[in-house]
């Protein structure tokens, strides 16, 4: 590992040291100068398709930007220690029309997928690039001109990133488009309190939904930990000729449904656009594997979808900003003209990636592969609400050939107001064309008297324990619903048989 300098000396060619303060170098003039700014920035464009053949592609041509600003204030940046290490060198060079010095150093480490060994002219795994500014020329004809706060320098340095680095697409957008008409089993599972209005009517729902989820891809590091990415913004696009309608749109987050996004219309009038969406890390990767981070998943409700329905494409854009990361894989560190690194809230370097991703969703192919989800509610009287009931309803569900998963619920005792006994899942199918059930048994039990007469005229009156079992069926299956619907019809059938039998024996 190199020092700064060993670095410097290097960089120099010339056999000196690092002076311990600017004023003793003679070759060089080393200034104290803080720069404004010290930006370090690299953009890239990611192009997406989703689709029946989805595609992501980052695309050719990304660069990386090195931005310097010192403004000549006098004040915040050319200070008074400034001007006393410029002074006594401008004074022993008073012959120089033009004169530079020497503000600080850009050390940079791995950069080797970027050319910045041919843009600064130096080579190794870690190059120190020196930071330069004009202290003398036409307008800065005397010293006091330094810190007359006129002018400011400014001064930027391109380089670009070796083809196909990343390695790792660092940006994927996962869409979803559905008009939903049911609630959702899923939902049910996730909310409690959609399980107390599983058997209130439900309307089908005139509006389009886009789900979308904003996934970041970062290079691990050893003993690395990074700030999380941020979506500065997500824009939605409709096909060209269309328009969609700020009061008719609504975004949520999945996670807080009741909380909205404050949503604009963009510069063209005709889409929508939403601001800084934080992200959030799966988990702590291993040591050098791919630090994986998403956002919320974020839920476009468009009330008046018109003519969206026949539409082909739909454009999703959004920005991504990882600040603090640079995704060629370099690491920059800024040191002072005397050679001491800059920390703290005055450190004038900004490091960062911004990455545009643009996703077209392919309409036609989004309805084809939409979830559908069929609800439905049988009513069995005369059937007592008990744990033999479920295992009838559990049996019948594997003799569909399901895999049947009892979910977890308050325990609960059942009486005459209608009581939760049961909540199950039921699967077929691969995981990437699966078929869920998810099934909500309600029961409500009672005493009633049953009443006979013997020969001779003598009546008889006994009491036997009834109730009623409400089972309410919702359904999720992709791209049909017709083998669903099938087997859900078949699973009525089934149990009206058996519980017709249970009622035989009282």
């Amino acid at each position: 590992m190199f020092s700064i300098r060993d670095l410097l000396h290097r960089s120099q060619g010339r056999p000196h040291e690092l002076p311990a303060t600017p004023e003793k170098a003679d070759n060089t003039l080393f200034a104290r100068v803080r720069p404004k700014t010290v930006l370090v920035e690299e953009r890239y464009e990611v192009r997406q398709e989703v689709s029946r053949n989805p595609d992501t592609t980052l695309e050719s041509g990304a660069s990386g930007t090195i931005k310097i600003e010192v403004p000549y204030d006098g004040h915040h940046h050319v200070t008074r220690s400034s001007l006393d290490d410029v002074r006594p060198w401008l004074a022993r060079h008073a012959d120089l029309a033009s004169v530079e010095g020497r503000i600080g150093h850009l050390v940079v480490r791995g950069h080797q997928d970027t050319d910045l060994e041919q843009v600064t002219g130096q080579a190794g795994r870690t190059i120190a690039l020196p930071l330069t500014m004009p202290f003398r020329s036409a307008e800065l004809s005397s010293d006091t001109a330094l810190a007359a706060d006129r002018f400011t320098f400014r001064h930027e340095i391109r380089y670009k990133l070796a083809p196909g680095r990343p390695k790792v697409v660092p940006v994927e957008l996962k869409i979803e488009v559905t008009d939903p008409g049911t609630i959702s089993g899923q939902q049910i599972h996730a909310d409690g309190d959609a399980v107390l209005y599983s058997q209130q009517p439900v309307a089908f729902q005139r509006y389009l939904e886009v789900s979308i989820e904003v996934k970041v891809y970062i290079a691990g590091r050893k003993g690395w930990n990074p700030p999380n990415p941020h979506v500065r913004r997500i824009r939605l696009a409709p096909p060209r000729g269309l328009s969609l309608a700020l009061s008719a749109a609504e975004v949520t987050d999945a996670d807080k449904p009741d909380e909205g996004r404050l949503v604009h219309q963009d510069a063209a009038g005709t889409g929508l656009e939403w601001f800084d969406i934080p992200t959030i890390l799966y988990a702590v990767p291993k040591e050098d594997s791919p630090r994986v981070y998403h956002t919320p998943r974020m839920r476009v409700q468009i009330q008046q979808p018109g003519e969206l329905f026949s539409a082909r494409r739909l454009v999703v854009h959004a920005e991504v900003e990882t600040d603090g990361v640079l995704l060629s894989g370099s690491d920059v560190r800024l040191f002072d003209a005397c050679g001491h690194k800059v920390r703290g809230p005055r450190n004038p370097l900004t490091v960062r990636s911004l990455v545009s991703a643009e996703a077209t969703v392919v309409l036609d192919d989004a309805f084809a592969r939409r979830t559908f989800e069929p609800q439905q509610t049988f009513h069995f009287d005369e059937v007592i609400p008990d744990g033999v009931r479920v295992e009838d309803i559990k049996l019948a569900l594997r003799d569909l050939q399901f895999v049947v998963k009892p979910m977890d619920i308050p325990e609960t005792k059942v009486g005459k107001t209608q009581t939760l006994i049961a909540f199950l899942n039921a699967t077929r199918g691969d995981p990437d064309d699966v078929t869920q059930l998810w099934l909500l048994v309600w029961g409500r039990q009672q005493r009633t008297e049953r009443r006979s007469e013997r020969p001779g005229g003598r009546r008889f009156t006994s009491k036997l324990d009834t109730g009623d079992l409400i089972l309410v069926v919702f359904g999720s299956v992709p791209r049909d619903s017709r083998q669903l619907v099938h087997d859900v019809n078949a699973l009525q059938v089934g149990l009206r048989d058996q519980f017709r039998r249970v009622q035989a024996q009282r």
